[in-house]
């Protein structure tokens, strides 16, 4: 037996299109098969009309979770877990799938002994899975409100995106889970030492990011 958890998508006002473009999304990312990765398996509506989801059960709590009860996460615990998320991306990546939301959030730490394993969450979804900023129709599906302090200045403009959108929401996330501060909030303090190491991650062009 596997057990199975069930997200449904409460703020999401779904026209039979935008469902139906979800739901391909859906089976385009089900495909996806990689140990950093929460599978996603399938979707349905609910007798209410509201989109569900269900997806591998992650036993294990957020990264979001860790950094406001513990603080900064100490740098052997950080590289394991990000070593795993970025492993998660490159794999999404060359299979043309682009998270769009990467932050604590969307990152569940899942204990291995003394270690974390890192999975990621809601890989392709987040045109269609966010926090009910507005709704989701005909029009709108796909022009994705995100989560402002990790979102790369392309995607603020609502640019194209590639990859480096997400390199660059990785970064953010990085910093803040080794330093317990939001980048955005950091800009200007004397953090050298570590924004030197995510120079190349954090540079704002996205033609120059790695």
């Amino acid at each position: 037996k596997r057990e199975l958890a069930l997200k449904t998508l409460v703020h999401s006002r779904m026209s039979q299109a935008v469902y139906e473009r979800f739901a391909k999304e859906i089976r385009t990312t089900s495909q996806l098969d990689h140990p950093n990765l929460v599978k996603v398996f399938d979707c349905g509506l609910l007798p209410d009309g509201t989109p569900y989801y269900t997806m591998e059960y992650a036993a294990g709590h957020s990264l979001r979770q860790y950094l406001d009860e513990k603080g900064p996460m100490p740098l052997k615990q950080c590289l394991e877990v990000f070593v795993d998320v970025a492993g998660a991306l490159s794999y999404a990546h060359r299979h043309n799938t682009l998270h769009r939301d990467i932050k604590p959030d969307n990152i569940v730490l899942v204990r291995n002994g003394d270690a974390f394993r890192a999975q990621v969450l809601d890989f392709g979804l987040a045109k269609f899975v966010h926090s009910g900023l507005k709704p989701i129709t005909e029009s709108t599906a796909g022009d994705y409100i995100g989560s402002p302090p990790y979102m790369s200045p392309e995607q603020c403009m609502g640019k194209d995106l590639d990859y480096r959108s997400d390199v660059y929401s990785l970064g953010c996330t990085l910093f803040q889970a080794l330093t317990g501060v939001l980048l955005i909030a950091a800009i200007g303090q004397p953090i050298a030492g570590v924004v030197f190491v995510l120079d190349g991650v954090l540079i704002g062009a996205g033609e120059g990011r790695y």
